[in-house]
């Protein structure tokens, strides 16, 4: 299941047709930030459920 922070990168990928470039040279300063917030969110979210395997489990 996708969670609001990868929706949100995957749809700001499509935006730009997945080039790097073109996202770098036309996204706004609020949507390079946001990337960033929501990539450090989804690192932060794979750390745990590696560190704490069983808590989605329990929580299912």
């Amino acid at each position: 299941m996708e969670t609001k922070d990868q929706k949100f990168m995957r749809e700001l990928v499509e935006k730009y047709h997945n080039n790097s470039d073109e996202f770098e040279d036309s996204a706004t300063d609020e949507e390079k930030e946001a990337y960033m917030q929501a990539g450090a969110r989804e690192r932060s979210r794979k750390i745990l459920d590696v560190l704490y395997p069983n808590k989605n489990e329990k929580e299912a």
